[in-house]
């Protein structure tokens, strides 16, 4: 923490560091796709669809140099495409769709398929500590920073 807030005091450096973030962030806003498909419903619930795709060879290399060398030794892209569906009145997500394809040679393909729906949003949930669960005390949990 101390080099840290060196470099935040040091105007120079931070200027240069908050500048590179900001480039990064626009990277990475330029590399991701998104559009709207046409609305939809999820549970009787009118949602709007949205679909973002993003090759994540280029997302691994804007986020880590190392990543490039992988990047670059690969051949096939990794692409996903994310899609979330999310309610016109209440602005909830009630769907997420996650698919990763990665075309390699012809003897190997890679797929992986998610989703996940959501409900039931603000319903109070109970939770019950098991009777055998050893609980921290919350002035443990506070110490263990310092």
């Amino acid at each position: 923490a101390n080099g840290l807030f060196a470099l935040l005091m040091d105007g120079a450096n931070a200027d240069t560091m908050i500048k590179s973030e900001m480039d990064s962030y626009s990277d990475l806003a330029l590399a991701r796709n998104i559009r709207r498909l046409a609305d939809s419903e999820v549970n009787a619930v009118p949602v709007a669809v949205f679909e973002s795709s993003m090759d994540l060879g280029s997302l691994a290399s804007l986020l880590d140099a190392e990543a490039v060398d992988l990047t670059a030794s690969s051949a096939a892209p990794m692409i996903a495409t994310v899609r979330e569906y999310i309610g016109l009145n209440d602005y909830y997500l009630y769907r997420s769709e996650v698919t990763v394809n990665e075309a390699g040679s012809s003897d190997t393909t890679t797929d992986i398929a998610m989703g996940i729906d959501m409900s039931e949003f603000n319903v109070p949930v109970t939770v019950e500590i098991p009777e055998d669960a050893f609980v921290f005390p919350l002035e443990f949990l506070m110490q263990m920073g310092s």
